[in-house]
């Protein structure tokens, strides 16, 4: 008592954790999954539970869901009516038999129609007390809540079905054996958009009067990645540091490879500065970055990047292959350093910045059609000439003497022919077009989520009736027009069908002279 006294230190000067702090506690308060939270909001209102397997990525509202649908369920019998086990508990077989089965049997005074409830949190993870139960070694991606566990929780769940509901939140829902998935009902979250997550980031800013700029809430936005608990840590986390929320602060605290640094990296490699990427992300390496964490966020920069559409999905293609190499264990510095050369070599841009990209392509030689990068035939002639087909169908008819020309399917017949001018000037005029580059949060603004939200219910739903009377007017008066024109054209169809309908006007014959005719 006496060193607690002379510390001068209380219990208000320590921080609560903003996600505790801030969880919500009703159903209705929760963002984000809006089709999961009014099933459990359903269920709230009318009291029966069902056994539930709340599924989805970490961050989505999964433990803060079935805590708020618990208290609104039991209200004051929370502690003697709700048993919550987290990933940190011995969920081996024997808490099974013993704690759940125990917990079960007890007896608790609840409202008509109300039952006991059985968290099980983070389900699909593995308990340090499983490898201990079977005398070996056990992987967490293996084995997730053991197996034997499992099987006798599901004959729990069929003995007390009368007076305890069971609800399991975890990743994913394979993890948990099929006996147990037919006997609950399984609701999924996924991650939540940047405009949810900037929402709940403001209300949380204004309660603690954080002071922020919108590129700091940016870059919180994108290294949550859909991810709401880790956005609210990192916030808290920037504040206590820096007292000041900004770009830089924020990457100083979460420690992930800067997403401008991994930009200027590919803009190097892009523009045939092969030397610069490279020393760039050596820089990253020496850092101490795993390559993983320098690979996730070139994805997510490549997601973003302004380029165009066919460009963009062999980006990621040879990313994602090089991501299958690095998590089997293959040399990491030296995959990442092949990845940006395949984007050296297979791309190329002008000599400025400012030039379009163009994906470097090669004619095959019998039908003329583009080939990709990393695709078509190579066929080394004995004097050394090189020829790329397409596939071996045009190698074959290349080896057999046979005219491209004279062959339907093949670009040089469309050529010397004329054929199919018209899709081509699309293709070209599709190929030409660009995409305004998106940031992490797309469609709205700070200054037009502060205003929606500010907004009476009764002015948004009058915005909404009035976009939707301006929809039905514009479609009904496309339908109009287009019957108007449908009945020009039938018009005009009819008047050309009735002039050419009306027979010639002929001089009447007169009579035949010489008297009768016929042979004499």
């Amino acid at each position: 008592m006496a060193a607690s006294s002379s510390s001068g230190v209380t219990s208000s000067d320590y921080d609560m954790p903003w996600v505790e702090k801030y969880r919500p506690n009703k159903v209705a308060d929760i963002v984000g999954n809006e089709d999961a939270v009014s099933r459990l909001q359903v269920i709230a209102r009318d009291g029966n539970m069902p056994n539930l397997i709340l599924a989805g990525p970490p961050g989505t509202g999964k433990t803060t869901s079935i805590l708020a649908l618990a208290h609104e369920l039991v209200g004051p019998n929370y502690k003697e009516a709700v048993l919550e086990l987290n990933a940190s508990d011995d969920r081996g077989i024997d808490v099974v038999r013993n704690k759940i089965k125990m917990f079960a049997q007890k007896r608790v005074t609840l409202s008509p129609g109300r039952h006991k409830i059985v968290i099980l949190d983070e389900a699909d993870s593995c308990s340090v007390q499983v490898s201990l139960y079977f005398g070996a070694d056990i992987t967490p991606s293996n084995f997730s809540m053991t197996s034997a566990a499992q099987q006798a929780l599901r004959r729990t769940i069929e003995i007390y079905s009368n007076s305890t509901r069971f609800a399991l939140a975890c990743n994913t829902s394979a993890k948990i054996i099929e006996p147990i998935q037919s006997r609950c009902a399984i609701v999924r979250f996924s991650r939540l958009s940047d405009q949810e997550i900037l929402g709940r980031l403001l209300v949380v800013i204004e309660a603690e009067k954080v002071p922020y700029v919108p590129e700091g809430l940016e870059a919180i936005i994108f290294t949550a990645d859909g991810d709401m608990r880790q956005a609210l840590n990192n916030l808290q986390a920037t504040y206590s540091g820096f007292r000041f929320v900004n770009q830089e602060n924020v990457f100083k605290v979460c420690d992930q490879p800067h997403p401008l640094h991994v930009k200027n990296m590919v803009r190097n490699v892009l523009e045939g500065k092969f030397d610069e990427g490279c020393s760039g992300l050596k820089q990253l390496y020496d850092l101490g970055y795993s390559p993983t964490d320098i690979i996730t966020t070139l994805f997510r920069i490549i997601k973003n990047y302004d380029m165009p559409e066919y460009l963009k999905l062999e980006f990621m293609k040879e990313t994602g292959f090089a991501h299958m190499r690095i998590c089997d264990g293959v040399g990491s510095y030296l995959q990442l350093c092949g990845l940006l050369a395949k984007f050296s070599v297979g791309f190329t841009s002008g000599a400025s910045a400012s030039a379009v990209m163009v994906l470097k392509t090669e004619l095959c030689r019998f039908s003329g059609s583009k080939i990709y990068p990393g695709r078509g035939i190579r066929f080394i002639r004995s004097d050394s000439q090189v020829f790329l087909f397409a596939n071996s169908k045009c190698k074959r008819y290349f080896h057999n003497r046979l005219k491209p020309s004279k062959l339907t399917w093949t670009a040089m017949y469309r050529k010397q022919h004329k054929k199919d001018i018209a899709a081509e000037a699309v293709k070209k005029k599709r190929r030409g077009t660009k995409k305004p580059y998106s940031r992490s949060i797309v469609g709205a603004t700070l200054e037009v989520i502060q205003k929606k939200r500010a907004e009476k219910p009764e002015v948004r739903d009058a915005a909404r009736e009035a976009a939707l009377r301006e929809i039905k007017e514009r479609i009904k008066k496309t339908k109009d027009e287009k019957k108007a024109k449908k009945a020009e054209v039938m018009s005009k169809t009819q008047k050309t069908q009735s002039k050419s309908n009306v027979p010639k006007a002929t001089a009447p014959k007169g009579a035949k002279l010489g008297g009768g005719g016929g042979k004499r």
